[in-house]
């Protein structure tokens, strides 16, 4: 049952909306300093394979030994097409060249940029065939994840899921889609709080509704969370986007050209 919308003080809520359909528009990198936010841009990384080693280029000496430690050639291209993204989006709104973006990282590892920088924030997620990166003006989260149907689940269930959500996920038509969804879910505020998986995915309500639920105690103040998740442009790969905001605006979806 959703819990009451009027929340106490030392509380905050979180609605999980319904599986939207977004419409994908395409755009170029160049483009990007122009689009709306909240935004969602997506990349397939097989679209830039062909142009790996270039962008592998781009990259700092020790973005690219990181590269290298990646022993699957996906895992591989995954990491330096996502980077190379990041650097190049953030080069166009700080007009920094590529190799000068200050990126910092907090206690838990999320990479944000210096403080004086007034520029959208971001956060990456990488899975399957995908890219995307979220963009605000406030602090963002985003998670996707390849539906994988031999995955087993089960053993995660009890450390990471309420029973109500357990339920959810085992009694519906499609137990391992019902998964992810949550997953997706739960891991996108978490990385929108900038914790990552260090907190505890068991506090995150990810059921359809709106909740209140107790402080996590990484920020002072008390927000309203709203979290959007679709399929991309197939049906094997979801994503989940946290944005906070006292407002339901959905983010802006795009598909965005490396090449």
């Amino acid at each position: 049952m959703d819990m009451p919308i009027e929340r106490a003080k030392d509380h905050d809520m979180i609605t999980n909306h319904m599986i939207i359909d977004p419409h994908w528009t395409d755009i170029s990198l160049e483009q990007t300093s122009r689009i709306s936010h909240p935004a969602v841009l997506c990349s397939n990384i097989y679209a830039a394979s062909d142009i790996a080693q270039d962008l592998f280029q781009t990259l700092l000496p020790e973005e690219q030994q990181r590269a290298l430690r990646f022993r699957q050639i996906d895992d591989r291209l995954r990491f330096v097409v996502g980077r190379t993204l990041l650097r190049k989006l953030l080069s166009g709104y700080t007009k920094e060249g590529l190799e000068n973006i200050p990126f910092q990282h907090n206690a838990y590892g999320k990479p944000q940029l210096a403080e004086y920088y007034h520029v959208p924030q971001f956060n990456l997620a990488h899975a399957g065939n995908y890219v995307a990166v979220g963009l605000d003006l406030h602090p963002v989260g985003i998670d996707v994840e390849y539906l994988n149907p031999s995955f087993d689940f089960n053993p995660l269930l009890s450390s990471n899921f309420s029973p109500q959500e357990i339920q959810y996920i085992q009694e519906g038509l499609s137990p391992y889609k019902n998964f992810y969804l949550l997953w997706t879910r739960k891991e996108a505020f978490l990385k929108h709080i900038g914790c990552g998986l260090a907190k505890s995915t068991m506090e995150v309500p990810s059921l359809p509704g709106s909740y209140t639920f107790s402080h996590f105690g990484t920020y002072e103040a008390k927000y309203h969370y709203h979290i959007y998740s679709c399929y991309l442009n197939d049906p094997e790969h979801l994503l989940s986007i946290c944005l906070r905001s006292s407002n339901d605006v959905a983010p802006v979806f795009y598909e965005l050209r490396l090449v």
